[in-house]
C-alpha cells in the first residue's frame, strides 16, 4: 500500500480543521448580508411625525385620536383643550399682553381672536369683547361645577377655550370671553402666521 508523505498528511488535516471552524461560526442560512438585513430598521412608520393641523390646513383636526392629540399638544394644553380643563387664575401666558396681532387656536391654529378686541377685565385670564369673525368658534351649554355657563370652543377643531360671560357693560357687546391663555398662540403683526407656529411646536 502506498503511503503519503508525513508533511502532506500534516497540511491535510490543518486544512479541514480551520474549514470545520469556518463552517461552525457561520451556520447554512445566515451570511452576512442576512444578519444585515435582519438589523435594519423594521418599517420607517416609527419615524413618521405625528399629524398636527396647526401645520397642515389639509389635516381634518376633527379626525385625530386621542393620543394623536397628546402627541402634538403639551400636557397643559392638552389638559385644557382636550379635557375642557382651566389654568389657575393669573398664570397663563397672554394676560398682559398688549401687543398688536392676532390670537390662534393652539389645538389647530385656527384664528380666533383679534388683538383689538383684547380688554383688561382682572380676571386673571385674557378677555376679549368679540371673536374675530363669525364662526370662528361655537357656544355650548356648560353645567358642570353646579353652574349654568356658556362654554366656547374653536369651531374647527372642538378645543375648550372658556366662557362667555354678560358682564362687561363697558365693551362694544357688553361680553367678556374668557379665554385660557393656555388655548392660544399669539401671532404678532406682520410675523408669518406658519412660522409662528411652527416655532411654537418646537418649544
Amino acid at each position: 500500500m502506498r503511503s503519503f508523505p508525513r508533511a502532506l498528511l500534516v497540511t491535510l488535516t490543518g486544512a479541514l480543521a480551520v474549514l470545520a471552524c469556518v463552517d461552525a461560526r457561520e451556520p447554512a442560512g445566515e451570511g452576512r448580508g442576512d444578519k444585515a438585513e435582519q438589523q435594519a430598521p423594521s418599517s420607517a412608520k416609527d419615524d413618521a411625525m405625528p399629524r398636527d393641523p396647526a401645520l397642515d390646513p389639509t389635516i381634518d383636526p376633527m379626525t385625530l385620536t386621542d393620543a394623536e392629540w397628546k402627541a402634538i399638544l403639551t400636557p397643559e394644553r392638552y389638559h385644557v383643550l382636550r379635557q375642557a380643563g382651566t389654568e389657575r387664575a393669573g398664570t397663563g401666558p397672554y394676560l398682559e399682553n398688549e401687543e398688536k396681532g392676532a390670537y390662534h387656536c393652539a389645538g389647530c391654529g385656527q384664528k380666533l381672536y383679534d388683538a383689538d378686541h383684547k380688554f383688561h377685565s382682572g380676571c386673571g385670564w385674557p378677555s376679549f369683547f368679540k371673536e374675530v369673525e363669525p364662526g370662528a368658534i361655537t357656544t355650548h351649554r356648560d353645567t358642570s361645577h353646579f353652574m349654568v355657563r356658556e362654554e366656547m370652543r374653536c369651531a374647527r377643531c372642538g378645543g375648550h377655550l372658556g366662557h362667555i360671560f354678560a358682564d362687561a357693560p363697558d365693551q362694544p357687546t357688553g361680553n367678556r370671553h374668557c379665554v385660557n391663555g393656555t388655548a392660544l398662540i399669539f401671532v404678532p403683526e406682520g410675523a408669518d402666521v406658519n412660522e409662528v407656529l411652527r416655532a411654537d411646536r418646537k418649544k
